[in-house]
């Protein structure tokens, strides 16, 4: 009887255990946040910005520093809930947008794994119409 005891309580601890393993970029929360995190070179993307595009004009959300290899951005809370998509810049060769636009998934942590194939169509820094201010 003991041992079917213990056998019960490993087992419940195992599924408890399996069902808070849930990846943290799908557990639900009461804001939406985002994070981004490259793997694809060594390369430093200088000064990133996320931002979107509205009413002909882009759009800040945040300065994001210097991305580095294997390393998260800060993470950033949307206050917005209108913004449903939001897209990476970087001032690397003068201004740079990631090809890909990063779908925003509300009451979650969303975590955006940069890959080469994002990169990139080149961005006037001075142009509020095309590089986030």
């Amino acid at each position: 009887m003991k041992k079917i005891l213990h056998i019960i309580s490993v087992v419940v601890s195992v599924a408890v255990c399996v069902s808070c393993s849930e990846p943290e970029s799908r557990q639900t929360q009461d804001y939406t946040s985002f994070v981004f995190i490259h793997n694809f070179n060594d390369l430093v993307l200088p000064n990133c910005v996320a931002g979107y595009y509205a009413d002909g004009l882009c759009h800040k959300i945040a300065n994001l520093g210097d991305m580095t290899k294997g390393k998260y951005t800060p993470e950033i809370t949307l206050e917005d809930d209108a913004i449903t998509e939001i897209r990476l810049f970087t001032d690397y060769f003068g201004g740079v947008v990631f090809r890909r636009t990063f779908q925003i998934a509300k009451n979650k942590k969303n975590v955006f794994e940069l890959r080469e194939d994002d990169y990139s169509n080149e961005v006037d820094i001075n142009d509020p119409s095309q590089y986030p201010h």
